[in-house]
């Protein structure tokens, strides 16, 4: 996870109906989060989507975390529309806007 990569370990699990995601922070005891997907990381902070959601029934969301001395918090909880998948991710030049675009070719900005 780039400049967290002497602090943090990420462990990528592989299962027979997905993969799960596990984060562990080696400064603190190792503390273990689980997160909904694959990570993208930037300035301190990373976003995670849930890869799950296949159906209907599962809205697409994406979890905010935040790195701070004390440990990885867990910063908010978004639900995004059903077309804005997460193809391409990028962050805002001072990491405070995830851009998202979806399925129709245009970008999304989502606030921290």
């Amino acid at each position: 996870m780039g400049e967290l990569a002497g602090r943090l370990r990420l462990v990528k699990e592989q299962h027979y109906n997905g993969e799960e995601y596990r984060l562990y922070d080696v400064s603190h005891g190792c503390r273990e989060y689980h997160l909904l997907g694959r990570p993208y990381a930037a300035a301190g902070r990373f976003v995670t989507f849930n890869e799950s959601a296949t159906t209907d029934r599962n809205p697409v969301t994406m979890e905010s975390w935040l790195v701070t001395p004390g440990g990885v918090l867990h910063s908010k909880t978004t639900i995004l529309p059903r077309n804005l998948w997460h193809a391409d991710v990028r962050f805002s030049a001072k990491a405070t806007q995830v851009i998202i675009k979806d399925s129709q070719d245009q970008y999304w900005k989502v606030d921290f």
